[in-house]
């Protein structure tokens, strides 16, 4: 069984983040990153401590805004100043998701979800100015641990626009037969398809989606012992620890798999970072 440790890769690819961020800076500029927050989920302060530890790290400077309640005109301003910036999802107030894409410019958005534009290229097999962090570190993670995709069958459980829908998408680019689960699939099936994948990525968000005595009971598992499994979530557990969409006693019978935490979220921050990068290096080559 093998751990697929996102953060070991994360602390490799910041580091050769930092050395692009000096050069940025020899030549005068200095990167920044504008994180918008709004409400007090504890999943997302998470994030948000992690983001800004990484900027400190590799040169970056964070610009961080918590708002008790976001508006459209917040959006609107801040969108207006042109830097790579993120919303903090979930937000707190009138704003939707959808209110945002009105405003925020695709190569400022380093999220790499929030503009129509990026969404709409990555659905239509095109490239978008930014991939979705998460999805992205994904895709980093298993090719740097040699896990292929082409010819694999992946399920995926959850359909946001965050992770499950770009994600499905990213791995039948690379030639992986993709089946999409979510909160509707019959509990037969989601295990059904669940045992007879190579890899699978849960991404619902919620602790236990997937438990070892259901498995037993539902699960065919044609490639017991030889599957990859990607928890994506970010759950606390009766004690207060936290934990993943994943019931650990699975990951006994598979081939590889990512713990929560040190697994997904380093990767997803990671990515932001390179995202961000890579703003600032494409405005310098315009």
């Amino acid at each position: 069984m093998t751990i697929l440790s996102g953060k070991l890769l994360a602390d490799r690819i910041c580091g050769n983040l930092k050395l692009r961020v000096d050069r940025l800076k020899e030549s005068g500029v200095q990167p920044e990153l504008m994180i918008i927050t709004s409400g007090d989920n504890d999943a997302g302060l998470v994030y948000v401590r992690n983001k800004i530890k990484r900027c400190k790290e590799i040169g970056i400077y964070p610009i961080v805004k918590h708002l008790h309640e976001l508006t459209d005109q917040d959006v609107a301003e801040n969108c207006a100043e042109n830097k790579p910036i993120i919303f903090q999802m979930p937000m707190n107030g009138e704003v939707e998701p959808y209110d945002i894409t009105r405003y925020i410019d695709p190569m400022c958005d380093v999220d790499g979800f929030a503009s129509k534009v990026n969404v709409a290229a990555l659905a239509n097999g095109e490239t978008p100015y930014n991939y979705p962090c998460t999805p992205k570190g994904i895709i980093r993670l298993l090719e740097a641990n040699g896990v292929a995709l082409s010819g694999k069958t992946v399920c995926v459980i959850g359909r946001s626009n965050i992770v499950g829908r770009p994600i499905a998408r990213m791995m039948e680019q690379a030639d992986a037969t993709v089946t999409l689960c979510h909160s509707k699939t019959p509990q037969h099936e989601l295990y059904r398809y669940v045992g007879s994948s190579d890899i699978i990525v849960s991404a619902t968000g919620y602790r236990n989606t997937l438990t070892f005595n259901a498995m037993e009971h539902y699960g065919e598992f044609v490639h017991l012992g030889r599957q990859v499994f990607v928890d994506v979530g970010m759950n606390r557990d009766e004690n207060g620890k936290l934990c993943g969409d994943i019931d650990p006693m699975i990951y006994e019978y598979c081939n590889a798999y990512t713990p929560v935490p040190g697994g997904i979220g380093p990767m997803t921050v990671a990515m932001l970072m390179e995202n961000t990068v890579e703003f600032y290096e494409r405005m310098g080559s315009v």
